[in-house]
């Protein structure tokens, strides 16, 4: 039996270590966290591309009645049933793994997993159609590599939850087009996976069941309280490990910010997306939508990403940088798409971006590499 689904019958804790982690490195994880036995929860590691404390590891603690309550809103919502049969791909040491094999489990869903795989559009797509696959979820990378590739779903396909990342309107229209039945999801770790969702043509999110209730702070951060929330996460590095649970009644106030008008919230991005340039404010996912779109457009390599850089003068300038050569030519066609206090003032090409392992830019450790240039 898998190890997670023997978690979810039994009355134990589970531990989801990092594969690509030393031995030495698993093992100190699991002493670490039968230090603080919570019985019935699944550690695992977050999959988010900042962390309030940079340079710390963190572990989120997620009792077995959260996940079950996030898989339940999920599968009566779009009706997930016994007569679907979804397709894993994602990490099995992160949530949007581990949530998809919980989904199957309380609909009664056949899940085939296949997420020790390379990504390969094209062997997707063949797995999709042999398996007669109806649900499954990718990130925004994946989704541009099948776009660009102008691949199709098999018939069978009826869902494609997509979370992970800020989709491109235009990399939405290309999917639809080719018939990909997207379904925008939100949420995080702490969440245990998806807590809203809209439909491609929206902007505004509507709540699932197991999300409570929402709120912002007078700052415009958005608070979540409900049943899928996490008991609280372990921050550690090799020389000390702290145990927080930083919900104040219930409440768990997010890195993200956000507008919510009459239940439904309009999603402005995280606090680390926003900077500051000449005084002007500018948001890193708007400006990324605008490069992912005209790279779409240009057939450029989407090996890419823009990104902030100090600068004393400015407060920030904007720089592309790139894991394959550009056209000169092109970006200057770029430029003149821009608002003047946003403009590109430097190119880096041939330079490896960082991610996670869902495909996620880290993008304060690109940064740390871009300033040590």
């Amino acid at each position: 039996m898998d190890p997670f689904i023997n978690f979810l019958e039994e009355k134990n804790d589970l531990v989801l270590t990092n594969p690509y982690w030393s031995i030495e490195q698993q093992k100190w994880l699991h002493e670490v966290t039968q230090e603080y036995f919570l019985g019935e929860h699944l550690w695992v590691l977050s999959s988010g591309t900042e962390s309030h404390r940079e340079g710390r590891t963190k572990v989120v603690a997620l009792s077995k009645k959260a996940i079950l309550s996030a898989a339940k809103g999920v599968t009566s919502t779009f009706l997930l049933n016994s007569k679907d049969i979804i397709l894993n791909i994602l990490p099995s040491h992160h949530v949007s793994g581990m949530m998809q094999m919980a989904r199957a489990h309380v609909s009664g869903a056949q899940c085939v997993n296949d997420w020790n795989a390379t990504w390969n559009p094209k062997g997707f797509c063949e797995n999709l159609m042999n398996n007669q696959i109806t649900v499954t979820s990718l990130v925004p990378t994946q989704i541009f590599d099948l776009v660009q590739l102008g691949l199709r779903p098999p018939s069978s396909l009826r869902l494609v939850f997509v979370g992970g990342g800020a989709l491109d309107d235009g990399l939405v229209e290309k999917s639809l087009q080719l018939g990909w039945p997207l379904q925008l999801t939100y949420g995080m770790t702490e969440t245990c996976a998806m807590i809203a969702y809209r439909a491609v043509n929206e902007l505004q999110w509507q709540r699932l069941p197991h999300l409570g209730n929402w709120r912002t702070t007078p700052e415009g951060r958005l608070q979540l309280k409900g049943s899928s929330l996490f008991t609280g996460f372990l921050l550690f590095d090799q020389n000390q490990t702290e145990w927080l649970d930083p919900k104040i009644e219930g409440w768990y106030t997010s890195d993200d910010r956000g507008l919510i008008e009459q239940d439904q919230m309009t999603l402005l991005g995280r606090e680390s997306e926003i900077v500051k340039i000449k005084g002007e404010t500018v948001s890193l996912i708007e400006v990324n939508k605008w490069w992912q779109d005209f790279c779409l457009s240009k057939n450029l390599p989407h090996k890419s990403v823009v990104a902030p850089i100090m600068n004393l003068r400015d407060g920030y300038e904007l720089v592309i940088v790139s894991e394959e050569s550009l056209d000169f030519a092109q970006i200057k066609e770029f430029q003149n798409q821009l608002p003047a206090f946003c403009k590109i003032q430097k190119i880096f090409q041939n330079t490896l971006i960082p991610r996670t392992d869902l495909g996620k830019i880290k993008m304060s450790e690109l940064i740390k590499t871009l300033v040590e240039y």
